[in-house]
């Protein structure tokens, strides 16, 4: 015969799981669910269904609650490899970010993703793929803009402030009266 568990939950449990259950991280107002449905005597089985979780689930999330309270909602932290963006990859990416590529002896102007990272590639020896290095920079807050073209260096100051003196006047004077007339004509009766 199967053991049967006490799903009652004490006052200050009771407490903490209604807490829970408006937790804006889905998975843990679900299991504060599942806890609250054991909880009103719903049996295991029909709150699997209601969920659409394992039997198995449920258990585990009633087990941990147990054993480690509150803390036992939440996912656990998951292994897996390591970034390769280290701290210091960051740091020297925000400095080059933050220079001009002509004072490392470059032929160009402005820093492009694809010259970022290889740049960053020859100085670190850390290689990031297209797609992680967007990551990155839209972690970081970072956003391309195409860089603008002003050729006013090149004007001659005199004749730019004639110009814009002459566009000025031609403002103020008087607007020429709107023609109004139509594309559509009547056709000559004969």
């Amino acid at each position: 015969m199967p053991k049967h568990n006490d799903y009652t939950l004490s006052d200050e449990q009771l407490e903490q799981v209604r807490e829970a259950m408006k937790s804006p991280i889905a998975r843990v107002a679900q299991r504060a669910t599942v806890l609250h449905s054991l909880h009103l005597g719903y049996r295991v089985e029909e709150v699997a269904q209601m969920h659409q979780i394992s039997t198995a689930s449920i258990y585990n999330h009633f087990q941990r609650f147990g054993a480690e309270g509150m803390a036992g909602l939440p996912d656990k932290p998951k292994s897996g490899r390591p970034r390769k963006a280290t701290p210091d990859y960051i740091a020297l990416l925000e400095q080059t970010l933050d220079s001009d590529p002509k004072d490392k002896d470059y032929g160009f102007t402005v820093w492009t993703q694809a010259r970022l990272r290889h740049y960053l590639a020859q100085q670190t020896g850390i290689v990031l793929s297209r797609s992680r290095f967007q990551e990155l920079l839209d972690r970081l807050g970072y956003v391309y803009r195409r860089p603008k073209r002003d050729l006013g260096q090149r004007q001659d100051p005199l004749l730019r402030e004639q110009v814009k003196g002459a566009l000025d006047e031609l403002k103020k004077a008087p607007q020429p009266e709107q023609l109004s007339y139509s594309l559509w004509t009547k056709r000559k009766s004969d």
